[in-house]
């Protein structure tokens, strides 16, 4: 997993954009997380950052479906076959 942007792409005049209800935002492209190690380190940028929803980009997880872990949702879909080669 490479290291979140602090930045969004967005960046525009040095501000964050910020919603009216607080809710943020955030995606990540985290390349696998079929990695030892991986979803813990996500779920420790996810609680540095403050995010309320992320959506993530090849994660690799075969299948699709939910699962919890601490005190957040995990939604996946991924390949049936069982191959990693698309995100």
């Amino acid at each position: 997993i490479k290291k979140p942007q602090n930045k969004p792409r967005n960046w525009i005049n040095e501000q964050r954009p910020e919603l009216e209800n607080g809710i943020k935002i955030g995606t990540w492209n985290v390349r696998t997380l079929n990695k030892p190690g991986a979803l813990q380190y996500l779920l420790d940028a996810i609680k540095k950052y403050n995010t309320n929803i992320l959506a993530l980009q090849e994660i690799r997880w075969p299948n699709d479906g939910n699962m919890k872990k601490d005190d957040k949702t995990i939604f996946y879909s991924g390949r049936k076959d069982g191959r990693h080669e698309n995100g």
